[in-house]
């Protein structure tokens, strides 16, 4: 990372913590425990210095972790085809809860701020990877190049969580009941 970057970083991240934080300004800022703040220290991903009794940790080692982790979190993600976008911006207008007429709620700082995810070829948003894109598991699994399957009943691919698994979940619960039910039958009418 540049030096003119991490600079404006410096400026932008946390500007309402000091340039010496705390343990406990740690765990505030990144939103952690206790015991994964220390761990973070103790393995070296957060430098810091023992003063007396206390551990002093540099602002700029927080926000170097923070840059490191999102840049290594998006390097693994490639481009979306101009086909997945359409489909992540459906989901997005469906289901994601930052989502308000085109803007993104928690990047609104009084006046509107787009929604970055809606904007871009890539995933940007840790909000839409980890809560809405998951919801449907087709696009997730192509985004990710998982490998897919075509239903045996309807033809609609889907994500199958095993290597036996023939239908998607629609029609495995339909097909599940109609088995339950001539399962049933069998048995009544061997009883009588």
């Amino acid at each position: 990372m540049k030096k003119g970057e991490l600079r404006e970083l410096y400026q932008m991240m946390f500007p309402e913590y000091p340039d010496i934080v705390t343990v406990k300004e740690l765990r505030e800022m990144l939103g952690i425990s206790r015991k994964l703040a220390y761990k973070l220290i103790d393995y070296g991903y957060i430098h810091a210095v023992k003063i007396g009794t206390t551990l002093k940790i540099p602002k700029i080692s927080v926000i170097n972790y923070m840059m490191e982790k999102e840049v290594k979190e998006v390097d693994e993600i490639n481009r979306l085809t101009p086909s997945q976008r359409a489909r992540c911006n459906r989901l997005i207008r469906r289901l994601c809860a930052n989502y308000d007429g085109g803007n993104c709620l928690p990047l609104d700082d009084g006046e509107g701020c787009v929604c970055v995810q809606m904007i871009s070829y890539s995933l940007l948003c840790k909000y839409f990877r980890r809560a809405v894109l998951p919801a449907d598991k087709v696009l997730c699994a192509d985004i990710y190049r998982q490998r897919t399957r075509l239903c045996d009943r309807c033809g609609r691919p889907f994500a199958p969580g095993s290597n036996r698994q023939k239908y998607c979940p629609e029609c495995s619960r339909t097909i599940r009941r109609k088995q339950k039910a001539d399962s049933a039958r069998r048995r009544r009418s061997v009883e009588h």
